[in-house]
């Protein structure tokens, strides 16, 4: 029987594997995936800070990126500058193979091309029964770690409930031309009540991704034509990638000997979908709280509903914040978007914003309360939701 079981082999999975085997534990991880060349919808965009704190060994930075042009719906545009790098573009498609080789050396064994059909508790343990090449095995275990993402609650009647918010994010690898940043698109057209993306890679390959609710396919194919009639992006061949995002943390994250991290927890930006930071943060807080559990042999619900305590303290306010910003943003038309960037822009409520100390790349709820505190901008958006 192993100590802890891992679903997922993502960043956060891998790293509470490395974390817990370093510590003697025995730990197994199962992922439906492959080890190499795993295709990942994400832009692979990470603070400093998040670099500096969990991956600074690691030889991943692809670019680094200290500029954004923002596009409102009718092409008015925001050229949001600052004079020191405020992000890397990590390789994200051989990240989780880097964090699963570090969890390997640290002692943890891995399941790939496996599929998780149930969960099941027991006073004891739990059992996990999983798929592979067409055969179901089980495996006992003093502990499960949900950090499956999206859809993990499939896995079985434990009490991991279906997201209430939620949106699917849609990504493919192109040829740009000559563009040197970062540059985000609003608009009810590209992507509604959310944004779509444009990220060089280098000085060939570029990402082009969007986030929708609905239909995030023929969304991505109206924001592809429209890249290349402006001469910004040829395709390349490459397929689409697809990712459900949580947006809103489940009433619970822990249980009878488990618990759930990462974006399977909700533990996502709502305004970005950005979850590896959080998940990180969060995996950390885990760490400690699964720890003492195993030492004492106590799995029960009470000791492991501080995990919940300690992660929700650190991270529910911003959370509650970004995610009424994120609301009020999406009742915007694409005419009350474009009044809000000739408002910004000419008021000089952006050049406030970017010098405010305030602005951090993880972090948005102070930046936020600043924003709305301009009445202008206030107006507009109470306007949108009053429609």
């Amino acid at each position: 029987m192993y100590d802890a079981l891992v679903i997922g082999g993502g960043p956060v999975g891998s790293y509470m594997a490395r974390k817990l085997s370093c510590k003697g534990y025995s730990v197994v991880v199962i992922d439906k995936g492959t080890r190499e060349n795993k295709k990942v919808c994400c832009t692979g965009i990470i603070s400093k800070k998040c670099y500096q704190s969990f991956f600074h060994e690691k030889d991943l930075i692809l670019k680094a990126g200290k500029s954004a042009r923002v596009y409102s719906p009718s092409g008015k545009l925001f050229d949001l500058k600052h004079e020191e790098d405020q992000a890397y573009i990590i390789n994200r498609n051989v990240l989780d193979t880097v964090m699963a080789g570090d969890a390997i050396d640290g002692g943890a064994e891995y399941l790939y091309g496996c599929t998780v059909k149930n969960i099941v508790i027991n006073k004891d343990r739990a059992r996990i029964d999983y798929s592979s090449s067409g055969e179901l095995i089980s495996l006992d275990t003093r502990l499960v770690i949900v950090a499956s993402g999206f859809g993990s609650w499939r896995l079985g009647d434990i009490g991991i409930e279906k997201p209430v918010d939620y949106t699917i994010g849609a990504q493919i690898e192109v040829y740009h031309r000559d563009i040197d940043g970062i540059e985000i698109y609003t608009g009810k057209h590209s992507a509604p009540g959310f944004f779509g993306w444009l990220v060089p890679l280098d000085d060939k390959k570029a990402l082009v991704g969007l986030m929708a609710k609905q239909t995030p396919n023929k969304y991505l194919q109206g924001f592809l034509s429209l890249l290349k009639e402006q001469g910004k992006i040829d395709v390349n061949g490459d397929t689409p990638a697809y990712r459900g995002i949580t947006l809103q943390p489940p009433k619970r994250t822990y249980g009878e000997r488990f618990i759930v991290v990462g974006d399977a927890a909700g533990q996502v930006k709502p305004i970005t979908g950005g979850g590896i930071y959080f998940g990180l943060i969060c995996a950390d807080i885990a760490i400690d709280i699964v720890d003492k559990a195993l030492k004492d042999n106590d799995l029960r619900v009470v000791k492991l509903s501080a995990y919940e305590k300690e992660w929700k303290n650190k991270l529910n306010n911003e959370l509650r914040i970004c995610r009424m910003a994120r609301r009020m943003y999406s009742r915007l038309n694409n005419r009350q978007l474009d009044r809000m960037f000739d408002i910004s822009k000419h008021s000089g409520i952006v050049d406030e914003i970017i010098t405010s100390p305030d602005l951090d790349f993880d972090y948005h709820a102070n930046i936020i309360r600043k924003a709305i505190s301009f009445p202008t901008i206030s107006k507009l958006l109470l306007g949108g939701i009053a429609q």
